[in-house]
């Protein structure tokens, strides 16, 4: 039986190039307002930008301020130059510290010598003695907290302070010490930097770590004396520049060889913390526990009184740390004696 259904292609057939393109629906143009819509910003997006920068603004604004009051109230002023303008004796002032003879008193200016003929004549004048100094502190050294502190070595008074040279940054002085040497003469005295490749992580490049132990177990033996922990790591120049000494060192140079051939100083260490951390406990004068001639002098400088130095020599520093050691002696001349030493005092005196 046949169905009933309709055909299934037009009766009529169209041929689609008889169709004119006017013929064909057109789709809506585009308004204006279409694409301002579809381009605006997200509101929220634009006031965190604006936020932003107004916090910006506000934080150049009131770091300019703060510099401005500290200026005002005295802080840190820029670089100055230290002249020295007469000499004192020993009896004009305090001598806990049993500070030279004769000591020239500087007087600080904050212009410095117009012309280069100036600075001459003021170095001809001081010699020795013109240096351009950082920004003045006041307190360079403030004392922080004391503990007792248990330690594999034994039990040791720990003393926290905080020093500055410009009064922007800061270091932590510590000082380790056994007994009370408040008030005494020739207390024993070792002025270690850090090594944080030795101390830490156990380098054999070095024998700083063995002579911190060593100094600790000789100021508990005595009964009485005092480690001074700086952190002048390398000698003063950090430790990232120590590990990239490390590295030339791989080529055959030595510990001052390496620093000289990245332009780096042999020894750059300051000592005015130990300065004030002796002050501050009252000592009247040390004996040096220490190989290094120029800590001897920096310290003599400074108006501290050395009575000796006390040999700091490591019997067995090890195959690798040995060659430290010599170079050490041969480049910078460290002492190797083991004895307590009282002659060199006066022959490296300034």
């Amino acid at each position: 039986q046949a169905l009933d259904l309709p055909p299934m292609i037009a009766a009529t057939q169209v041929d689609s190039k008889d169709m004119r393109a006017q013929d064909l629906p057109m789709a809506p143009p585009l308004t204006s307002s279409a694409w301002s819509y579809t381009q605006q910003r997200d509101p929220v997006a634009s006031v965190r930008s604006m936020a932003g920068w107004a916090v910006a603004l506000a934080g150049v604004v009131l770091g300019a301020w703060a510099l401005l009051v500290r200026r005002r109230q005295g802080g840190p002023q820029p670089l100055m130059q230290a002249v020295p303008v007469k000499e004192r004796s020993s009896s004009d002032g305090d001598q806990s510290l049993g500070a030279s003879r004769r000591q020239l008193v500087y007087e600080f200016n904050s212009e410095l010598p117009k012309s280069k003929s100036a600075l001459e004549a003021t170095a001809l004048k001081y010699p020795a003695t013109l240096k351009t100094m950082g920004m003045r502190q006041k307190q360079p050294t403030d004392f922080v907290a004391e503990t007792l502190l248990p330690t594999t070595s034994g039990d040791y008074r720990v003393r926290s302070y905080k020093h500055s040279l410009d009064g922007l940054t800061y270091t932590d002085p510590i000082a380790i010490i056994c007994g009370n040497p408040e008030g005494v003469e020739c207390v024993p005295v070792r002025v270690h930097d850090a090594c944080w490749t030795s101390e830490v992580i156990g380098s054999l490049k070095c024998d700083c770590a063995q002579q911190l132990a060593q100094a600790m177990d000789y100021i508990r033996d005595e009964g009485c004396g005092i480690v001074i922990y700086l952190h002048q790591e390398g000698r003063g120049i950090g430790l990232a520049n120590k590990i990239a000494a490390y590295a030339v060192q791989e080529t055959g140079a030595d510990t001052v060889e390496a620093n000289r051939l990245l332009g780096l100083p042999d020894d750059s260490r300051e000592y005015t913390a130990v300065r004030d951390i002796l002050m501050d406990l009252g000592v009247k004068s040390v004996g040096l526990m220490t190989n290094n001639p120029r800590k001897v002098r920096e310290l003599q400088s400074l108006g501290i009184e050395v009575d000796k130095r006390i040999a700091c020599i490591v019997d067995d520093p090890g195959a690798i740390a040995a060659a430290y050691v010599q170079a050490k002696r041969e480049q910078m001349g460290h002492f190797a004696s083991d004895e307590e030493d009282v002659d060199v005092i006066s022959e490296n005196a300034p």
